[in-house]
């Protein structure tokens, strides 16, 4: 499959997953649930953000250690909205490196359907795919995947081997649990005139779809996805750059056609703003910073993930300036 090489994977240690959806975050009664992780000082080790479908979601992954530790508010869900969180034991699979490739992502996900092997939700990094699934399944996940592409898996609690992470960290400087006033980060980027596609097919299709959008040249800026439970398809969105085609109507001509369990539907004028910087993922607070600062300046996010030591956030495009601002009170770009 075209694009699809990859050159390592690795499998997480158990995790809990904090699943909240709701209809509309603009209710007063409403806390989203990284704040409520931020107030109790419990870091993210994933997040997953959609508040493009019907029912937005947002599913954090923390270590379970920290959920048991006395004065946890999360713990018993006491400080949950009405409409309720759900928790798991989950774990992430996570492989590197996509190039930015859509077969990567669609090769995975054939994998996985090919194999019966259920998965929640995934995002990207500037480097890794990282998938959750219940925990488990993680060991049938890994091992499906690393003879897909024939890689060795790898365990461990946590992200560094995300290129990326692992290229912060320091020796004297293993674990920060903390988190600054204004947040250190290794540049602000900030992205305008994007595309949006959003696919929901069958995994199968979206397979080979994927690699002909590869082979054609088309690359993505951000990618995120959700398994559907009914088994009846895959949802995947993912940014990209109209120019790295020959022309923004080649997108249009790719797509699949929508049949009875499938739909595609480009939407344009997107925007994007990807950040990364030391050990995110250890520190409390940064989704809240990042989505809340956002929040509080009335700039709309469609989409969000925190993967390893990425931050991205997807908006419209004329949301992109006033987002760097309101990013900037929060964190610190050299």
């Amino acid at each position: 499959m075209a694009g699809a090489n990859m050159n390592g994977l690795k499998k997480s240690g158990r995790l809990i997953s904090v699943n909240q959806g709701f209809a509309d975050e603009s209710d007063p009664r409403f806390v989203p649930v990284y704040r409520m992780l931020a107030a109790d000082r419990i870091n993210i080790s994933f997040l997953y953000a959609n508040y493009l479908n019907p029912e937005k979601r947002i599913n954090c992954l923390v270590e379970q250690e920290v959920l048991k530790r006395p004065g946890s508010g999360v713990t018993g869900c006491s400080r949950m909205p009405a409409d309720g969180e759900k928790t798991a034991s989950c774990g992430l699979v996570s492989v590197f490196p996509h190039r930015f490739s859509p077969a990567a992502a669609g090769s995975v996900v054939r994998t996985l359907s090919g194999k019966d092997i259920s998965w929640n939700c995934m995002a990207s990094s500037g480097s890794m795919l990282s998938f959750v699934h219940d925990y488990e399944v993680v060991d049938r996940s890994a091992d499906a995947i690393a003879a897909h592409f024939g890689v060795s898996c790898h365990s461990g609690p946590g992200l560094d081997h995300d290129p990326i992470a692992r290229s912060l960290r320091t020796a004297p400087e293993t674990v920060a649990r903390y988190v600054e006033p204004r947040i250190r980060t290794y540049g602000i980027h900030a992205q305008s005139g994007l595309t949006l596609l959003r696919l929901f097919m069958d995994p199968d299709e979206l397979g080979k779809w994927a690699s002909q959008a590869a082979e054609n040249g088309l690359k993505f800026s951000y990618a995120s996805g959700e398994n559907n439970s009914s088994g009846t398809g895959v949802m995947l969105d993912m940014v990209v750059d109209p120019e790295n085609m020959q022309a923004g109507r080649d997108i249009l001509s790719r797509l699949p056609e929508t049949g009875s369990h499938q739909q595609a539907e480009v939407v344009e004028n997107a925007g994007m703003i990807s950040f990364y910087g030391p050990h995110f993922g250890d520190r409390h607070g940064i989704a809240d910073k990042a989505l809340g600062g956002l929040s509080r300046a009335g700039v709309p996010v469609w989409l969000a993930g925190c993967v390893g030591a990425t931050v991205s956030m997807v908006m419209p495009h004329d949301a992109v300036e006033n987002a760097e601002k309101a990013l900037s009170e929060a964190f610190e770009s050299p």
